[in-house]
């Protein structure tokens, strides 16, 4: 494996759907809702994903 062999691969992601869908040698690696869950008071990221969908 070379140095630079990490640039011939072939990876999709999709952000415009309701999940994150990313998808490397043909197999999907996540596929999460797309959604952030958010603290208004300090802006810290509470959750992404499934766990903030059930805080939804």
């Amino acid at each position: 494996m070379g140095f630079f062999d990490f640039m011939q691969e072939a990876i999709a992601i999709d952000l415009g759907t309701a999940n994150t869908l990313i998808i490397h040698n043909d197999k999907v690696v996540v596929d999460e809702p797309s959604i952030v869950a958010k603290n208004i008071r300090t802006g810290d990221i509470v959750a992404i994903g499934k766990r903030a969908q059930q805080m939804h």
